[in-house]
């Protein structure tokens, strides 16, 4: 996968959050460290506000733990890995469907996994939207209009679209089409 990975980092500890911000960076180098977070209200803010693909986060943090942070944040749409010294939140964690659950001190092998295990739920993610996509185009017509009336194209059918003159020729294998609206029209069909 070559997308460019936002991840986000919650721990209580700036030395923590150091420390793994490095190992991250010396492990993967398609993985951005777009935020980190010394309080839970700070981290809750952001998450809600903006969209990372893969949250680290600590368990026991002073206010809210990390598991609360959670709960405030339902259908949250990024990986979980908690990085944390308690073990004994590893069954709550998961119910967060959490990719990893780590434990401080960090071990590069256990980080690895994890942050691999994450890397392909993303990439699956990425993939059946890319699927479900295409096949909502599967049976969807565009209205072409032409001089002799409107005309309805299956869009599976398009072969290329061109430019002629300010208007649009879309070619299918059976027939030509030109309709007076400009090639922009139809960006949707490629997006």
């Amino acid at each position: 996968m070559n997308r460019r990975i936002n991840c986000v980092i919650v721990d209580d500890e700036q030395d923590a959050i150091d420390l793994l911000s490095f190992r991250i960076g010396q492990l993967y180098s398609n993985i951005n460290v777009a935020d980190t977070f010394l309080h839970w209200q700070d981290a809750l803010a952001a998450l809600r506000a903006n969209k990372y693909d893969l949250l680290f986060i600590d368990i026991s943090m002073p206010g809210k733990n990390g598991l609360d942070l959670l709960k405030l944040l339902p259908g949250l749409d990024c990986e979980i890995i908690f990085v944390t010294a308690h073990d004994n939140y590893a069954l709550k964690a998961f119910s967060f469907a959490a990719t990893g659950y780590i434990l401080k001190p960090i071990d590069d092998q256990e980080l690895s996994a994890a942050i691999d295990r994450a890397l392909e739920r993303i990439n699956n993610k990425i993939l059946a939207a890319q699927n479900q996509k295409v096949s909502s185009l599967v049976n969807e017509k565009i209205r072409v209009p032409g001089k002799q009336g409107i005309d309805y194209v299956n869009v599976n059918d398009i072969l290329y679209l061109e430019s002629v003159n300010k208007c649009t020729q879309i070619a299918t294998s059976n027939a030509r089409y030109l309709c007076s609206t400009n090639l922009g029209t139809y960006k949707y069909l490629t997006d």
